[in-house]
C-alpha cells in the first residue's frame, strides 16, 4: 500500500529546495552578467551544474517513488502494452511540443514588436559556444531538466496528487503551473507568465494523455528548439521587417 504521507512530505522537500536554488541561481545570473568579462569555460560549467542539481533532484524523487509504492499509473506511466503505448506517447509529445514552440514563438515575436521583452540572460549563459557544448546541452542537460521538472510539476503535483486524494486532477493543474512558473523567476516577469502559460499547457497535455513520456518529449522539443531555432527566426524577421 502506497505511504502517501511520507512521499508528499520528500516531494514538498525537493520543491521546495528547487525553489530556493532557483532564488539563487537569478542572484547568481546576475552578478555575472554586471561582471565584464566571464570565463571561457563557464557555459560547459553552468550546464554540468544544471545537469547534477536537476539530475539528483530527479534520482531523489525515483527513490522516493520506489520506496513509498507509489504505483505507476498515477505518475501517468502504463507497464502494459509498453510498445503501443510509448509510441502513442512519443507521438503526443511530438505533436504537442512543436505546437507549443510555435506559440512561444508568436508570443516572443509579438513581445518585441511591442517593445517588450523578457530577461534573457539565463538563455544567454546556457547557450553552448562550442560543439561539446551543444552536445551536452541537447543530449545530456536538456532531457535531464524535462524529465525532472515533468516528474515533478505534472507527474507528482498533478498525478499523483490527484490519485492520492482522489480529486480532480484539473483542480492542481492551475496550482503547479503556478509553482512552474514561480520556479523559472530568473526569465523576468514576462518570462514567468509565459513559462505560467506553457505549465498549463503541459499540464493539459498530461491529464488528457495521462502519459508522462508525452510531456517529457513535449518540454524537450520546446526547449531545445528554443535554443536551435529561435534566435536565428527573430534575426531573420527583424531583417526583413528592417528591409520593408
Amino acid at each position: 500500500m502506497p505511504d502517501w504521507t511520507t512521499f508528499f512530505a520528500i516531494a514538498g522537500v525537493v520543491l521546495v529546495l528547487l525553489l530556493v536554488l532557483a532564488r539563487l541561481s537569478s542572484g547568481a545570473i546576475t552578478d555575472s552578467t554586471e561582471r565584464a568579462s566571464v570565463a571561457t569555460e563557464s557555459t560547459a560549467v553552468l550546464l554540468a551544474n544544471v545537469a547534477i542539481s536537476q539530475g539528483l533532484f530527479a534520482t531523489v524523487l525515483v527513490i522516493a517513488i520506489w520506496i513509498t509504492s507509489i504505483p505507476p499509473v498515477a505518475l501517468g506511466v502504463e507497464l502494459s502494452n509498453q510498445t503501443s503505448v510509448g509510441l502513442a506517447g512519443l507521438h503526443v509529445g511530438i505533436g504537442a511540443g512543436l505546437i507549443l514552440y510555435l506559440f512561444n514563438l508568436a508570443g516572443s515575436i509579438g513581445a518585441k514588436a511591442s517593445g517588450i521583452d523578457f530577461d534573457g540572460r539565463l538563455r544567454e549563459q546556457l547557450t553552448p559556444d562550442s560543439s561539446r557544448s551543444w552536445v551536452l546541452l541537447l543530449v545530456g542537460v536538456l532531457p535531464i531538466i524535462a524529465v525532472f521538472e515533468e516528474l515533478l510539476f505534472r507527474a507528482i503535483l498533478i498525478g499523483v496528487t490527484s490519485f492520492g486524494t482522489g480529486v480532480s486532477p484539473w483542480l492542481f493543474a492551475g496550482g503547479s503551473s503556478v509553482v512552474f512558473a514561480v520556479g523559472h523567476g530568473v526569465q523576468g516577469r514576462l518570462g514567468v507568465l509565459v513559462t505560467g502559460v506553457l505549465g498549463f499547457a503541459l499540464a493539459v497535455v498530461f491529464i488528457i494523455s495521462n502519459s508522462l513520456l508525452a510531456v517529457v518529449v513535449a518540454h524537450y522539443l520546446v526547449n531545445a528548439l528554443e535554443f536551435l531555432c529561435t534566435d536565428r527566426i527573430e534575426r531573420l524577421i527583424g531583417r526583413h521587417t528592417s528591409a520593408i
